[in-house]
């Protein structure tokens, strides 16, 4: 089961000074393991689960791709 007061509270513990100044200079962060093994296969089995999660619209993919450098304004 996720607890997901545990979750939060271990998400605001991260240091965000760092992870925010590692973002702006290399443009990603890496973070010490906020879920443990068994909360993740938990969160993973709710996939099945589809109105727990927003659908995207293919259009809005369609687009994206069509914007993407490199695309020729083409979908791909």
């Amino acid at each position: 089961m996720l607890s997901t007061t545990t979750i939060a509270r271990r998400v605001e513990e991260l240091d965000w000074s760092r992870i925010s100044s590692n973002l702006d200079e290399r443009g990603y962060a890496v973070t010490p393991r906020v879920l443990s093994e068994d909360e993740c296969e938990g969160l993973a089995g709710l996939f099945d689960e589809e109105d727990r999660f927003r659908n995207v619209d293919e259009a809005m993919i369609a687009v994206a791709v069509t914007d993407a450098p490199g695309a020729g304004g083409k979908a791909k």
